[in-house]
């Protein structure tokens, strides 16, 4: 049977030792056969475990959502009594081959400056190769830091057991990654790892689909697809001036690039999961002439690993933000006031903002403080400080809204003031304010 628990946290380290009964089904003598599955993920914010049996009855091992013959099994014992895989030639077999280094860099359409890019990624590729075989042996090998997601605080588990003789248990305990590598199996009184890509796959079949590690025990598109715009290998495993190098490649890629280029400094671009828009090609961008919008983040979403907006997007985005600011004058003396002050724009794709709390707290915000339109461009004021200020503007109102503001210097008439929910703030051109208290509804 199938079951599935949803609890606090439950040491995972040393787990089939914790739970031997469970996984050996030490009920009785009489007890059948049974294949036993612990599928867990352990992190700050979540929990998640479930445990999958199948039960011998006749010749067919039975569960809540599937069978399987006992042939299977004893086939599945034996691929795992003879699989001794080492690491040696791991990154051939799942995919990073040079043909397909060659492949993926003209599938993002990288402009490669010279060869000094061919090399820093076949170096890059040696030093990986490197890496598996220098961490062989621990958890925290080359395989625990790639395909993985970029919170290190979630670890991730898979204990099996399988009934025989001798029965065999098997592990992957690492910080989550394709193919799970390695797996330690353990029987007869010997215990040994495995880098063999088939193990995986074939305890796939049995692992609950709705299990947290489910999607990591077959890692053939992670390695084909989407390895090459991982940022956590590029810039954690291999190094961050190979992500750079590569983004900036494919930013120049983009039409426009060289009419943004005359109007803006790019000051950073990355490829990564940057909250809080999705997986994203980032720009940190700088006005490369005075004007009243100092920089912007601009996420361009990635969709099948290619950038889904060009640089004509953005610009299109920069000369709308630029003209529903520039008409408030109070945004200029706040920063002619203090040193450091700044007014930097958000957009992700092709939308002025970026804030999570859109749909159920900033638009119907700007709806109950009576400003028509919708809010369209999201601001934020920094000084030497940090942030001060979240600023919405839109097309329809001349009016600003600020839904956060934080005191500071009593250089300027905002610095005195303070805003937080359920407060806002409605600024006209001139700077005439006035508080709001709204209430909205709370976070689905």
């Amino acid at each position: 049977m199938r079951k599935h628990r949803y609890c606090c946290v439950i040491p995972i380290f040393g787990a089939v030792m914790l739970f031997p009964q469970v996984l050996r089904g030490d009920g009785g003598n009489a007890d059948p056969p049974k294949v036993v599955i612990q599928d867990r993920s352990d992190g700050c914010f979540h929990n998640h475990f479930t445990q999958t049996e199948y039960v011998l009855e006749g010749e067919v091992y039975v569960g809540e959502f599937a069978e399987f013959p006992k042939s299977y099994i004893d086939g599945l014992r034996d691929l795992l009594l003879s699989s001794r895989e080492d690491s040696s030639d791991v990154l051939a077999r799942v995919g990073v081959t040079t043909e397909k280094i060659e492949r993926g860099k003209r599938r993002v359409n990288i402009y490669l400056r010279c060869t000094r890019l061919d090399r820093r990624i076949a170096e890059a590729n040696a030093e990986l190769g490197r890496t598996v075989s220098r961490h062989r042996g621990h958890s925290t090998n080359c395989f625990s830091r790639v395909g993985r997601t970029p919170d290190s605080t979630t670890v991730v588990s898979i204990n099996i057991h399988l009934p025989g003789d001798p029965p065999i248990d098997m592990s992957s305990v690492l910080l989550t990654g394709a193919w799970m590598l390695p797996w330690t199996i353990t029987s007869g009184g010997e215990s040994w790892e495995t880098y063999s890509l088939t193990v995986p796959k074939a305890i796939g079949v049995l692992a609950d689909p709705k299990g947290p590690n489910a999607p990591s025990l077959d890692g053939t598109r992670y390695w084909a697809d989407e390895f090459w715009n991982d940022s956590f290998v590029w810039g954690s495993t291999i190094g961050g001036r190979l992500n750079k190098e590569y983004s900036r490649g494919v930013s120049e890629s983009l039409d426009g690039y060289e009419e943004a280029i005359s109007k803006l400094i790019i000051e950073c671009a990355e490829i990564g999961n940057i909250s809080p828009a999705p997986r994203s090609l980032f720009f940190h961008l700088k006005a490369s002439h005075q004007t009243i919008v100092d920089s912007a983040w601009w996420w361009n979403p990635l969709e099948n690993g290619e950038p889904t907006c060009d640089w004509y997007d953005f610009l299109a985005m920069h000369e709308a933000f630029t003209n529903a600011a520039e008409p408030h004058g109070w945004l200029q003396d706040w920063k002619d006031s203090g040193p450091g002050r700044r007014v930097s724009a958000k957009v992700v794709g092709t939308k002025g903002f970026c804030e999570s709390s859109m749909e159920y707290e900033i638009i119907p915000t700007w709806k109950a403080a009576g400003l028509a339109g919708e809010a369209e461009f999201q601001l934020t004021l920094y000084d030497d400080k940090g942030a001060r200020a979240t600023v919405f503007l839109g097309s329809k109102d001349p009016r600003a809204l600020i839904t956060h503001l934080e005191p500071y210097t009593r250089n300027h008439w905002l610095d005195s003031l303070s805003v937080g929910a359920p407060e806002c703030l409605v600024v006209d051109r001139n700077g005439n304010h006035e508080k709001h208290r709204v209430v909205t509804l709370p976070k689905p």
